[in-house]
């Protein structure tokens, strides 16, 4: 039996790698640069009847062109619409984890209930195999629920990652189409451009007006 208690106490110690894979994945750094898409043309959230009314700002130039940029980092940390997505994966964190939980619950009482009633002798040689193959199969099973949670969670962060990057791309584009714009930049931490001037900076009128839609969507 002891050989089978280090095995099953290996299995619980999973749990605690489990938290750390979760709170990795899930944790709060969750900010996001836009990724490149196929789907930029004119789906959003609902029609927006105010992308030309923009505050005033300046452009940036090469040649004829009339450039601005967004910062990225402040519009994942201010589209409310980022900020919903967000507690939807924590709630289906929770949910896969609480079951996970649950089945960690389950083997540790049956383990200690194993070991109680052997060390007491009150276990034939029969009733112990038969509680060790379900300690066994018990422990299969959280193995593979652990991989399943952890790609659920996977998966469903890159589909939630898809959906507000589409949104978003598709607002920028009809934002730059309404204002006259040849081109927008993407400004992030260390990503693509290093430094501009905040004179062609458009991030927080591109907020504001992503806010104002999603507003209108929910109701």
């Amino acid at each position: 039996m002891n050989n089978k208690g280090l095995t099953v106490f290996n299995t619980i110690l999973s749990v605690v790698l489990l938290g750390a894979i979760v709170y990795l994945f899930i944790g709060k750094n969750t900010k996001n640069t836009i990724s490149g898409t196929e789907n930029q043309a004119n789906d959003s959230l609902v029609p927006t009847e105010t992308l030309n009314n923009q505050t005033s700002t300046e452009t940036g130039s090469f040649g004829d062109m009339k450039v601005v940029y967004i910062n990225t980092d402040t519009l994942w940390e201010q589209y409310e619409y980022v900020q919903n997505v967000l507690k939807k994966l924590e709630r289906e964190q929770t949910r896969l984890q609480a079951t996970y939980e649950a089945k960690m619950r389950k083997i540790q009482v049956d383990y200690n209930d194993y070991m109680e009633k052997g060390k007491a002798n009150l276990l034939s040689l029969q009733q112990q195999k038969e509680r060790e193959a379900s300690l066994t199969k018990q422990q299969d099973d959280i193995k593979k629920l652990e991989e399943e949670v952890t790609k659920t969670l996977v998966l469903k962060k890159q589909e939630l990652n898809n959906q507000i990057n589409d949104t978003i791309l598709a607002f920028i584009n009809r934002y730059r189409v309404a204002n006259g714009y040849d081109l927008v930049l993407q400004y992030a931490y260390l990503n693509g451009i290093l430094s501009a001037t905040p004179d062609i900076d458009v991030t927080a009128d591109v907020v504001a007006k992503l806010n104002q839609e999603y507003q209108v969507f929910k109701k």
